[in-house]
């Protein structure tokens, strides 16, 4: 049908031709669908063709006269499409040039026009303006997709559109294409002005990656305070940050500078700065926001440590004290991996606003407090030697939550090795290995979480106490250790992964539990069986896996 108006058009201009006493010896329609010349040509009746009118079957009678040719064209040929569809711009000017009507010539004289300016002697900014253009073209036809056409054909046509732009064409004034090559190396400059390698090596308060997050965000989010700029505009956890303000009202009246912290914290900031990933949406030029919240959150956590040793103005009151049902929520808060403020930042908060010579490190007092919190029975033997011991290495604590776990492994010097060979080993669970003659017995003296052992057919492994918060602590210590770059131990993604192959089912919690190993105020064993197999998805244990020994030992039964 579309066929038979090109004809009805194309006799009517061969008619006008004839009036201007022109000559066309033929007339040459062509068409890029096969079937549809053959349809032409063939006289015969087809059930497909059914629907078409007779009056559009004349055309077979013009062509069988010899007046008018029909002829096959290739669709990169196809002139029309430019007038018809939506085409890519560098086929657009490709069809131009087949038409006669201008094409890359034009587009070349209007891309690298060669009249320099006092401005812009080398046209780039031209240049840079014309791509900005097409860019805008290209993204507007990925939005609509006309034509069914992908955005993969799209985007290739933007490359090609570049490379059109960005052509190295030598000419009198730039034979080497130097200024085009000057304008991509300023792009690139711009965005390497704000990159620092070292910043990434410095960085110790991550974001939660998403393999580690998608079985349970929640674990990684706080509920109750925001501390540190990843979930400052929570609004949920705005209600907090009344509770900052007072506790930075107290020591105010206890003799604190605020504008003397925040000019200091001004020479700490880029070091802090360092300490965290990416930071969005947070205005750290001009405007303080920065060291206000190092100032605000920094004395909350200090003033709360504090509260939670008894240490607190006489005469006073506690502005959250152990039975307000936000204390156990803060306490859960302090110890997420992204909830975190820089230790040395806490640590100089602590020492400026002492009022007693006396007072215990803010390490200890950080041990103290969450040693009656974290059920996990390792921090519950905590000696006054130790909390001594731990002071030598204050240099070295990151945040708070680097602290408890520094305090709960036995050791853990900085990796000495970039071996990056992953374990991957499996292992009989607990039913199986007690069906195999494998005995199990809880630790008597327990020291340590992961003081698991294996030795003539008996398993010894400590107790762990699981409550509500187990998961949530067990989950962020083991995000810390993965995220991290300088630990030679991963002590606790090592004790998830070896819990795992431990634990199927029900089954092996209840065995477990009956053996006095696992003691759970949770609920069913099904729950706890839960809680180990999602929480090990998406960790990693290497060559350096702390259980190897046991499971040598097991394998060789």
């Amino acid at each position: 049908m579309a066929a038979t108006e090109a004809v009805k058009k194309a006799i009517w201009l061969k008619g006008l031709v004839a009036e201007l006493s022109l000559v066309q010896l033929e007339l040459i329609i062509r068409c890029d669908r096969q079937s549809v010349i053959h349809l032409i040509k063939n006289q015969r009746f087809h059930e497909h063709t059914k629907h078409i009118d007779v009056i559009f079957h004349f055309i077979r009678d013009v062509i069988e006269d010899g007046d008018i040719k029909v002829e096959k064209v290739i669709t990169d040929n196809n002139v029309a499409d430019m007038l018809t569809k939506t085409v890519l711009l560098a086929k657009f000017a490709h069809y131009k040039d087949l038409a006669g009507i201008g094409g890359k010539k034009v587009m070349h004289q209007l891309i690298d026009k060669e009249e320099p300016n006092d401005q812009d002697p080398s046209g780039s900014q031209t240049k840079k303006c014309i791509n900005q253009i097409f860019d805008e073209m290209f993204e507007d036809q990925v939005r609509r997709g006309k034509e069914n056409r992908s955005g993969h054909e799209i985007k290739e046509g933007k490359k090609v559109m570049h490379q059109l732009i960005d052509k190295k064409e030598t000419n009198d004034q730039d034979p080497s294409g130097s200024q085009t090559k000057k304008c991509i190396n300023q792009i690139f400059d711009e965005m390497f002005e704000d990159l620092d390698n070292s910043s990434i090596k410095s960085c110790i308060i991550f974001k939660v990656n998403v393999r580690l997050r998608e079985s349970n965000p929640d674990a990684y989010t706080p509920k109750m305070v925001s501390i540190g700029p990843y979930h400052k505009k929570n609004p949920q956890l705005g209600p907090m940050e009344k509770y900052k303000l007072l506790y930075l009202q107290r020591l105010r009246k206890e003799g604190l500078d605020v504008k003397s912290c925040i000019t200091y914290l001004e020479h700490l900031k880029e070091e802090a700065l360092k300490c965290y990933d990416d930071i969005e949406d947070l205005d750290t030029d001009g405007s303080h926001e920065f060291c206000k919240m190092l100032l605000l959150d920094g004395c909350f956590v200090v003033e709360f440590i504090r509260e939670c040793s008894e240490i607190y103005p006489k005469g006073e009151e506690k502005i959250i004290s152990f039975v307000d049902y936000k204390y156990n929520q803060i306490l859960r808060d302090l110890l997420l991996l992204e909830n975190q403020l820089p230790f040395f930042i806490l640590d100089w908060l602590h020492l400026i606003t002492m009022q007693d010579d006396d007072e215990l490190s803010l390490e200890e007092l950080s041990i103290t407090m969450f040693s009656r919190v974290v059920n996990l029975g390792y921090i519950l033997t905590c000696d006054e030697y130790h909390l001594k011991r731990c002071r030598i290495y204050a240099s070295d604590m990151k945040h708070l939550l680097q602290v408890v776990h520094g305090v709960s492994c036995q050791r853990n010097f900085k990796i000495c090795s970039n071996d990056d060979i992953k374990w991957n080993k499996v292992m009989p669970n607990a039913t199986e290995l007690s069906e195999a003659g494998v005995s199990f017995a809880k630790v008597s003296n327990m020291t340590s979480l992961f003081d698991i052992k294996f030795e003539n057919g008996l398993m010894t492994m400590p107790s762990l106490h699981v409550v509500d918060s187990t998961e949530i602590l067990l989950r962020n210590l083991i995000a810390y250790e993965q995220q991290s770059i300088d630990l030679e131990y991963l002590y606790f993604s090592d004790y998830a992964t070896f819990m795992d192959h431990l634990i199927n089912s029900n089954k092996d919690v209840k065995l477990l539990r009956r053996k006095g190993i696992i003691k759970s105020w949770i609920g069913d064993d099904k729950e706890v069986a839960r809680i180990f197999n999602k929480m090990r998805n998406g960790v990693r244990s290497y060559s350096t896996f702390y259980y190897h020994e046991q499971y040598t030992s097991i394998s060789a039964l």
